[in-house]
């Protein structure tokens, strides 16, 4: 029978055998589409010990780095550029070598230019000015969590914490529960509503980063962190939302509230949920 973990070696096996690892798309971009990808090639190389999955990531890694740890094509800060620096972290402990703290180092460097909201949130791109999206909590958050505890950078872990709580602030809705695809804070965007700056719709791929991307930061904080609590709860309060628009067969659309109108459809969102174990018997949280 066919387990979890034969499905995960095909897709790797598959992606290995079309591309090798220095062309994965976009080649030569330092960016979340090879991260996302790599980081189930690693997380497989953990739970099988075969070496070529470690290998393949570390040929990308040394493919869009130089030696000196910047990455080659580094033109401006977005949070899509930032997300596969957590390959580094996985890549230097299982080889020791100071090249991946290198270029660590040059992916925290970029995320301090990474622009700010007047709210203090990030900027999704420098293209996206005053906007905020769901899909950067899971960009940015895993990283600048991680970077804190290895480094013993307290701050860092305040500053992700505040991300994922300005998110929340700013595009939940209180009376469904979900949270908006993302937030203009300058009203400006031609996608917005000019009142609220909020996008039109709940879309289920970026609600689909949000507990996968506060599981990960919360893996990083300290047991005994008071603020804990209040990200467990956004998560249960956000599932627990998404619950309400699961269809017959156990599936949500893309549009989650929206699965009675034409040309709608499935969203593989699904898989975040499985992956955050909270108590959904505790939905109770303040709007406040």
């Amino acid at each position: 029978m066919e387990t979890t973990l034969f499905y995960a070696r095909a897709a790797c096996d598959t992606m290995m055998r079309k591309f090798a690892a220095a062309d994965l798309p976009p080649k030569g971009h330092f960016y979340y589409h090879q991260g996302v990808f790599l980081s189930g090639v690693l997380k497989t190389w953990q739970l099988t010990g075969e070496q070529k999955y470690l290998d393949y990531a570390a040929s990308w890694v040394h493919a869009v780095f130089d030696e000196s740890g910047k990455v080659k094509q580094y033109k401006r800060a977005d949070l899509d550029d930032i997300q596969a620096g957590i390959l580094l972290y996985t890549l230097y402990d299982a080889t020791g070598d100071k090249f991946y703290r290198r270029c660590i180092e040059s992916v925290a460097a970029q995320v301090q230019d990474i622009p700010r909201c007047q709210c203090g949130g990030f900027w999704h791109t420098c293209g996206s000015s005053n906007q905020m999206w769901l899909d950067g909590l899971y960009m940015v958050c895993p990283f600048i969590a991680e970077y804190a505890r290895r480094f013993d950078r307290p701050e860092w872990t305040d500053l992700v914490v505040n991300e994922i709580r300005l998110m929340r602030e700013h595009t939940r809705d209180a009376k469904t529960g979900l949270w908006y695809h993302a937030w203009d804070e300058s009203r400006k965007a031609d996608w917005c509503n000019p009142e609220t700056g909020l996008a039109p719709e709940f879309w289920g791929r970026s609600i689909g980063w949000v507990p996968v991307a506060i599981q990960d930061v919360l893996a990083q904080m300290d047991p005994d962190d008071e603020r804990r609590a209040a990200l467990e709860l956004y998560v249960r309060d956000l599932l627990t939302s998404l619950l309400r628009y699961q269809s017959a067969d156990g599936r949500w659309y893309q549009v989650v509230n929206k699965g009675d109108q034409p040309g709608n459809w499935f969203s593989f969102m699904l898989v975040s949920f499985c992956l955050f174990p909270v108590n959904l018997c505790k939905p109770e949280i303040s709007d406040e």
